[in-house]
């Protein structure tokens, strides 16, 4: 993996533990001065690569899976 791709996936894992500490994907966006919609591809960017959902969504509730818990753990 180049260096390029690795920051880049560190920097996508400080998103994932700054929403699951902040249980919000809008608060994160804002805090950050992203777009909602820019950090939500985030999101489903890493799902897809990792094969497994980081979040349950429902409505404006946004959950941590297990998984998500501890990937962002091991980090």
């Amino acid at each position: 993996m180049s260096q390029a791709k690795t920051l880049e996936n560190l920097q996508d894992w400080a998103l994932i533990i700054e929403i699951i500490e902040k249980k919000s994907i809008s608060a994160v966006a804002f805090s950050r001065g992203l777009e909602r919609s820019q950090l939500s591809r985030v999101v489903s960017g890493m799902e897809q690569a990792l094969g497994y959902k980081l979040f349950e969504r429902s409505g404006r509730v946004i959950i941590p899976t297990q998984a998500a818990l501890e990937a962002a753990r091991r980090i």
